[in-house]
């Protein structure tokens, strides 16, 4: 089998704030901000995901939204 290159992506529900990761072809990347459709397993519903590039904490460990 082949290798090819990957880039995780990182993406989190507008409603819940769930983090799922999906990955895609390197040569066709997509950028921060990116909306995908997905099924969100903690919402149980077809819900609209933004990606986001890096995920980045403060000292008290809260997330901070890079958009």
């Amino acid at each position: 089998m082949k290798k090819r290159n990957v880039t995780k992506r990182r993406f989190k529900c507008n409603e819940c704030g769930a983090i799922i990761t999906a990955y895609k072809s390197s040569a066709k990347r997509t950028k921060a901000g990116h909306i995908k459709t997905m099924y969100c397993p903690w919402c149980k519903e077809v819900k609209d995901f933004t990606q986001y590039r890096y995920p980045m904490t403060t000292l008290d460990g809260s997330l901070i939204d890079l958009l």
